[in-house]
């Protein structure tokens, strides 16, 4: 007897917004649709609430999801892995930036901190 093929989960990638639930994380996914009569590039955004069992994801983390059945009322995606840390994105997006936009988020950086000391 033939077993029944499982259903091809979905999976998404996106930035963790929030991390203060107990074993779950909120997920904002961005994706970019062309208006239809305005032709017009629009961001959008949804937010999924994903299990980390782990609770290894934080704030700004670049996660990936899988969707599963469900866990709760909200919850039915799972936090597969950590593709990225809020500081490592950062480096990223910086690379490709000019020097003087890097020596200006470099010194807002380091403002920031010396106040909250």
């Amino acid at each position: 007897m033939e077993q029944p093929k499982k259903a091809n989960r979905k999976i998404k990638e996106g930035i963790v917004v929030s991390d203060k639930m107990s074993k779950t994380v909120v997920v904002e996914i961005e994706r970019k649709v062309r208006h239809p009569l305005y032709q017009k590039v629009i961001r959008i955004t949804n937010t999924f609430k994903a299990h980390d069992e782990g609770e290894t994801c934080s704030i700004g983390d670049k996660v990936r999801i899988m969707e599963v059945r469900p866990m709760s009322s909200g919850k039915r995606w799972v936090v597969m892995e950590v593709l990225g840390r809020k500081k490592e994105i950062i480096e990223e997006e910086d690379k490709g930036m000019p020097a003087h936009i890097r020596r200006a988020r470099e010194t807002e950086a380091k403002e920031t901190k010396i106040d909250t000391k």
